[in-house]
């Protein structure tokens, strides 16, 4: 893992975040300009349909454009701890080197244990 690696999985964690907040700005703007837009064209009858409102879908268009693609980013985006581990654990797993040690290890904690418990069931 170089530098780069590493200095863009530190960095998720902000840039997750700075998605969120994007979506949450971006849904925010979309409410209030709603709330706007239908309070102005309440005098609007069936007999007189609202004017303009291809500019409306216009900016619901990229409302969702913009903002539903940032919510899933950042949904999907793995935290910086996700990150490290899935460039990481594969790595451990998978060292042959590791998986012999591993069991060497066990063998001796193993042998461990159970000299431990012969020495009890003696004193007692």
């Amino acid at each position: 893992m170089d530098e780069s690696t590493l200095y863009w999985i530190m960095k998720l964690d902000d840039i997750r975040q700075c998605m969120l907040i994007i979506t949450l700005i971006f849904s925010l703007a979309g409410v209030i300009v709603s709330a706007a837009y239908f309070g102005t064209k309440a005098e609007s009858t069936p007999l007189r349909p609202m004017k303009n409102t291809w500019k409306f879908m216009v900016f619901i268009f990229m409302f969702f454009a913009t903002a539903l693609p940032m919510g899933i980013g950042a949904t999907f985006l793995p935290s910086t701890r996700q990150a490290v581990i899935i460039k990481t654990l594969p790595a451990i797993v998978n060292n042959e080197e590791l998986q012999v040690e591993g069991k060497e290890v066990y063998k001796l904690m193993k042998g461990w244990l159970k000299k431990q418990v012969e020495d009890k069931t003696v004193q007692e």
